[in-house]
């Protein structure tokens, strides 16, 4: 059987985002890191999605210009490659019927999603390299919400129900 045969048989739904390590072979094991590298130097997304186009481009420029120590003259954590690797990751997942965050990069280390919808209703959340996300939220006054989610299989649930508390009428 092909290392792509193996690949394709992995018992993952979506092979490309979960964060397992599936097939037969170190080689096997490598394909989804080389199909996400390959992904993350197209101008256009992977699935044909341009309004992804401009936030991967943030993401990248982000991870450029904070990789060093100190980046923001005040003590910051350097944005690591991983970081920036599952911020796309979870940006791709976002399930299309939410719109695109405010990214920018956050003084720990992570990149942070933000969705703003009008005073005192948002969600803010800071992506670790680590697949960890913490997240905090605000639904009206004195509504709100805080913790932490790791990323496996695409959008993580909690999220995705925090994002629902914050679009809804």
């Amino acid at each position: 059987m092909s290392v792509m045969a193996q690949a394709m048989n992995h018992t993952s739904p979506f092979f490309l985002f979960d964060g397992t390590e599936g097939g037969a072979s170190s080689d096997a094991n490598e394909i989804p890191n080389c199909i996400r590298n390959i992904i993350s130097h197209f101008t256009v997304s992977a699935i044909g999605n341009q309004r992804l186009d401009e936030p991967a481009q943030t993401i990248r420029e982000i991870y450029a210009s904070c990789r060093g120590e100190n980046w923001n003259g005040e003590g910051a954590e350097p944005i690591s490659k991983e970081s920036a690797e599952v911020a796309i990751s979870l940006l791709l997942a976002l399930p299309l019927n939410l719109p695109i965050p405010d990214i920018f990069p956050d003084p720990t280390g992570a990149i942070a999603f933000e969705w703003y919808r009008k005073a005192s209703y948002r969600l803010a959340l800071s992506i670790y390299g680590d697949r960890t996300v913490e997240f905090t939220g605000l639904y009206g006054v004195g509504d709100g919400a805080y913790g932490e989610a790791r990323i496996r299989n695409g959008f993580p649930k909690i999220i995705r129900a925090h994002l629902r508390e914050l679009f809804s009428d």
